[in-house]
């Protein structure tokens, strides 16, 4: 009825509209700017960043007296050069926060650790270690809060330890430390591409997020500990499939392009890894590495009115039912062993496709044998949830370090057989002993807690407490105290089982 005031309106919306977007562009301008003041870090080992104490959480301390700088290691492949230029990604969601990534890994928590008890059995299982740990910052935090497959796979266990670190030693000064411990996020890195920074129109990939955390962490160790020799004392977890090899691709015909081994960086650090393949691969060094379990959620496992049921009480003979397209370490063997062809009796196995975590859940259960194959590396992480609901692992593998191998001989409650076995595999579990597999499946309870993540992840028992244990191996060969030759680096055998160990059983046999 009045067009007059229809037109003011109109044209006060799209002034405001437009005005807000002037407003978000120069907060934009205004974010990058100040990040590159205060957070920005320059590749350059000649220019350190200015270290902002407040920022970087070192507000207790003093800087060390000036002294001389430690030799820096090389950070990046030869050939392979990395842009000065480039911006930090300004943050892209609202309230983000330490307590809220937090609060993501145990809802309703606020810290990992959240009494003295918890913290003091924390210290406790550290065994004396003192590990200072580079700060996460702002940049790293909206990663792993906007990246949506940051937080959905077997590579979660990097953010859970990194949290848990940071709480454990955060007493601890550089110049006391032991090791320096540098919280990298693997799988959110690689998945959600460009998350940190930028580096002209493109956004920063593994190789260089690494490269950028190292930078920013020896800048800080330059200012606060200047001088000491950090060889061998970096400790960085990698919790994608191929670990210390940073850049890597899950397709095969670019799998020799881009896997390079491990950069320079880290021929002398401590890689936490699941990748434990020494054969044809430069991902892992056995001598320095630490195998570590793949993330197994202690809330996913579903029990069964809490009880596990004995071998002899099951229904099935073996089960496998894993992905077909992951099997990049010996293609083709995980169809081998789904060919209900090389079963004399298939009604035995469940060998199909499960639809549900629930009938997952009670197939486990139920069944005596499960079959822990090869995929991109040499074991799958969903042997650990057989063993916690009592299916004894069978390991199709070969030169390949499993998880804690130092300190359990697998032996105990497992099988493990080399390639060759896939399609003979029916012959050679019916053959054995009921008395032997029950013997197998009682030893596994036992070690069971050494492979499930369980919150907040400081039992005695938990694969954390068992890191720490092979650090502290690595901190007295470090020290001189201990010679690498003496370390129990694995039970003294070639990953299968010798034809006297096999008992002269006939795999072929029916």
């Amino acid at each position: 009825k009045n067009p007059g005031r229809f037109r003011a309106i109109s044209v006060l919306l799209v002034a405001l509209f437009f005005g807000g977007l002037l407003v978000m562009t120069l907060a934009r301008t205004a974010r990058r700017a100040l990040s590159r003041i205060q957070g920005g870090l320059d590749i350059s080992p000649d220019a350190p960043e200015i270290v902002n104490a407040r920022i970087l959480g070192l507000k207790n301390f003093a800087a060390a007296d000036a002294g001389k700088k430690w030799e820096r290691p090389q950070l990046l492949p030869n050939g392979m050069e990395m842009e000065r230029t480039y911006r930090m990604r300004p943050t892209r969601m609202a309230n983000q926060s330490i307590a809220r990534l937090i609060d993501q890994v145990i809802p309703g928590k606020s810290k990992i650790l959240g009494t003295t008890e918890e913290l003091d059995a924390a210290r406790k299982i550290a065994r004396g270690l003192k590990i200072w740990v580079s700060p996460i910052d702002r940049y790293a935090v909206n990663c792993l809060t906007v990246g949506k497959q940051c937080d959905k796979n077997l590579g979660c266990w990097d953010k859970r330890l990194s949290l848990f670190m940071r709480e454990v030693f955060s007493e601890v000064h550089p110049m006391e430390a032991d090791f320096i411990f540098i919280p990298y996020f693997q799988y959110c890195y690689f998945y959600s591409s460009g998350c940190y920074a930028e580096i002209g129109s493109r956004g920063t990939d593994t190789m260089e997020v690494l490269s950028m955390l190292f930078n920013q962490t020896m800048n800080i160790l330059d200012r606060h500990a200047p001088g000491r020799n950090w060889t061998g004392r970096f400790v960085v977890p990698f919790s994608h499939d191929f670990g210390g090899c940073v850049r890597f691709a899950m397709e095969e015909n670019l799998k020799e392009q881009l896997i390079v081994g491990q950069p320079p960086v880290l021929k002398h650090s401590v890689v936490l890894s699941a990748f434990g393949d020494w054969d044809d691969s430069d991902c892992v060094d056995l001598k320095k590495d630490i195998v570590m379990p793949a993330y197994i959620d202690y809330e996913s496992l579903e029990f069964q009115n809490g009880v596990v049921p004995k071998s002899s009480k099951r229904k099935h003979l073996i089960y496998f039912s894993g992905t077909l397209d992951f099997d990049m370490r010996k293609p083709g063997i995980r169809r081998t062993l789904i060919d209900k062809k090389n079963y004399k009796h298939p009604e035995k196995h469940i060998l199909d496709h499960l639809e549900s975590r629930m009938e997952y859940n009670y197939i486990l259960h139920q069944t005596i044998f499960c079959i822990g194959p090869p995929g991109v590396v040499g074991w799958t992480g969903r042997v650990w949830e057989a063993l916690y609901a009592g299916c004894i692992p069978v390991f199709l593998s070969e030169k390949t370090k499993h998880p804690w191998e130092e300190f359990v001989d697998y032996r105990k409650f497992s099988i493990i057989l080399d390639f060759s076995y896939a399609d003979k595999l029916e012959g050679f579990l019916e053959a054995m002993d009921m008395k032997e597999i029950e013997k197998l499946q009682e030893e596994g309870q036992k070690y069971r807690e050494m492979f499930i993540y369980r919150a907040p992840y400081n039992q005695e028992n938990g694969p954390f407490a068992f890191m720490f244990k092979s650090l502290l191996e690595r901190k007295e060969v470090l020290d001189g105290r201990l010679d690498v030759r003496d370390l129990p680096r694995s039970v003294s055998r070639d990953q299968g089982w010798t034809e006297e160990e096999q008992g002269g059983r006939d795999p072929d046999g029916r």
